[in-house]
């Protein structure tokens, strides 16, 4: 997915029910992602009330670093049970899963990105672009372990 960061941001979670599936809460949603697609882009990048990283307008972000996960506190926006899967599935790996505040700072740091929902599965990032700012990112061996991971433990076998 190549990401563009929204002008809009996730309503604090004193003002709007941020943990339900709220149809008024799918608007600021919609207008990123419609901005995204007249901009070249797949999907924005969301931040939430004190401009740390959120989600996508649809989906979990998760960054990978020194063989870490890394995913925002669903504090402004749905939590995933597909992330929570994809977790699981991580730590199966061995690898360590971490949730809290994650800046933009972080997810340029990091060494790849991705991003969990029921409508994607998992899907890689490779590109967020922001007001005077490109950041890149390849599709690394953790992502790939884990769509296919995810993929085996969805998919019945014949």
């Amino acid at each position: 997915l190549r990401l563009v960061l929204s002008d809009w941001r996730r309503p604090a979670p004193d003002t709007a029910p941020t943990a339900s599936k709220c149809s008024g809460l799918y608007m600021t949603g919609t207008l990123s992602r419609a901005a995204a697609a007249r901009s070249g882009h797949d999907d924005a990048l969301m931040l939430d009330m004190a401009g740390h990283v959120a989600e996508t307008t649809v989906t979990n972000i998760v960054l990978v670093q020194n063989g870490r996960l890394l995913s925002p506190l669903p504090t402004c926006f749905l939590d995933s049970l597909t992330k929570r899967h994809v977790f699981d599935l991580a730590r199966g790996l061995g690898l360590s899963v971490h949730e809290g505040t994650v800046s933009l700072d972080d997810l340029d740091a990091a060494d790849e990105v991705f991003v969990t929902g029921t409508s994607v599965e998992l899907r890689p990032v490779v590109s967020l672009d922001r007001p005077g700012k490109h950041s890149t990112w390849p599709v690394g061996r953790i992502t790939t372990a884990l769509h296919e991971a995810f993929r085996a433990s969805t998919r019945a076998h014949a």
